[in-house]
This record gives structure tokens, C-alpha cells and sequence, in this order.
């Protein structure tokens, strides 16, 4: 792995508006597992639910519902930068849904992130591609609209990509890494600032500086703050 993609931290932003379901939907058994799931769903804030969620799933350590209740958990250590518990709790959730896309998008952005090691970039490349598989099956639901549905479809997509970028880069393949994230970039419907900088360092890396300082401007304007932040900071190096 480069020194520069080393140094890289990357904010992956999940944007997944209106997802879809698996064709099987999770039912609760009892309605006290209806009642405990409801002050889950209903927490006012994020350290509420999680302490909702760790109840729920030690009360109801079967339930169908641990598979909404996972989704939160994975983007609660995501959100707290706590890694092997997103990873522990990313392989709950795929157990529950082997298929679903969130999950194998979840993992396969993870899962490299502060390692080298080849098992886990292999795992995360297989994921990544699992998804794209995936998302050729995929169907949302009728009340999708048309437009909405391309938009989702290109923002998952765009994902998966950015993913195997991220991978192939951590390996040095340069080129592929950069094709990769160019796919993501001309893919996505709106910008994505960590998949910007994380161009705008693979184009350094590969010398190209021109291109690398317009990923990085891309990337401060499209943000969030802490992307705008490291974003700029590459940008102060080319002065």
C-alpha cells in the first residue's frame, strides 16, 4: 500500500434513500417483542437506540426484527468510529440477510479501512462484488417512482465501485483503483466527497497533480466538514 493512501481517511456517506426490503418481511412473535422493537424504533436519539437495541437483542435473541435492529447498530459503531464492532455487528446483519445490499455495501467500505491485510481486502472485494451482483436482481418496490429507482440504483452502484477502488488502491493497483473510482464519480447523482478525495489521492499517487487538485476541490465543495477539512489540507500541499 502507498504511503499517501496510508494516510488516507475516508468518511464513507451511506445515501440510500428508500430502499428496498428482502421479499420476506421480519414479524415479531409476541407483542412483547412488538413493544420492545417500538422503544427501539422510537428512541429519540442515536445513544438511546443503541441502548435500545443492545436490550432488544438480548430479550429476543432470535427475533426476525435483529436484522433492522443490526442496520442501526452497524451505523452506530460506523458513526462512533468504532471499527470491529461495526465489522461484529455488519456480520450479524449479513447472517440475517445474506443478500442484502446495505450490509454487503456496509462491510465491503469497512473492512479495509486501517489494514492491509490480503484475507480482509479479499473479503471486502467480495463483497463489493457480491453487491453489484445483487443490484442487477434487485427490485424496489411499485410505489418507487422511475426516477427515484434510477437514483438509487446509481447511488448503490456507485458505491460498490468506490469500494473496489478504495481495495485495489490499498493493493497498488493504481490503475484499476482509478477506474474504479472514476466509474463511481460519473456514476453518482449527486457528488460524494469522500469518493472525490479518495480520487484526488489515487491521482496523486499516480502523479497525475493536475486532476488530483480538481478531485480535491470537488471534494471540499461537495464535503461533509471533515472531507471539506482534509480536502483542503491536500490542496494547501500544492502551494
Amino acid at each position: 500500500m502507498t504511503k499517501a493512501l496510508a494516510a488516507l481517511s475516508v468518511i464513507w456517506v451511506s445515501v440510500i434513500p428508500a430502499m428496498p426490503r428482502p421479499s420476506h418481511t421480519p414479524e415479531a412473535r409476541t407483542p412483547e417483542e412488538v413493544d420492545l422493537y417500538l422503544d427501539f424504533r422510537e428512541a429519540i436519539d442515536s445513544e438511546a437506540r443503541h441502548k435500545m437495541a443492545l436490550r432488544f437483542e438480548g430479550a429476543f435473541p432470535e427475533s426476525e426484527l435483529l436484522v433492522h435492529v443490526y442496520e442501526s447498530e452497524f451505523e452506530y459503531a460506523r458513526s462512533q468510529e468504532l471499527r470491529q464492532s461495526a465489522l461484529a455487528t455488519g456480520e450479524k446483519w449479513l447472517r440475517l440477510g445474506p443478500n442484502d445490499v446495505r450490509a454487503l455495501l456496509g462491510l465491503a467500505e469497512i473492512l479495509p479501512y486501517g489494514t492491509s491485510d490480503p484475507p480482509m481486502l479479499s473479503q471486502a472485494e467480495q463483497y463489493a462484488r457480491k453487491a453489484l451482483v445483487e443490484l442487477k436482481q434487485m427490485q424496489l418496490p411499485r410505489e418507487v417512482t422511475r426516477n427515484e429507482c434510477d437514483k438509487i440504483q446509481k447511488s448503490l452502484r456507485a458505491r460498490a465501485h468506490a469500494a473496489l477502488g478504495y481495495v485495489l488502491g490499498k493493493r497498488g493497483d493504481m490503475a484499476e483503483s482509478i477506474q474504479e473510482l472514476e466509474t463511481a464519480i460519473a456514476m453518482s447523482p449527486e457528488p460524494v466527497g469522500a469518493q472525490l478525495l479518495l480520487a484526488g489521492k489515487l491521482y496523486r499517487t499516480a502523479r497525475r497533480e493536475r486532476d488530483a487538485i480538481e478531485m480535491f476541490r470537488r471534494a471540499a465543495q461537495a464535503g461533509p466538514a471533515q472531507i471539506k477539512s482534509l480536502a483542503e489540507a491536500e490542496l494547501q500541499k500544492t502551494r
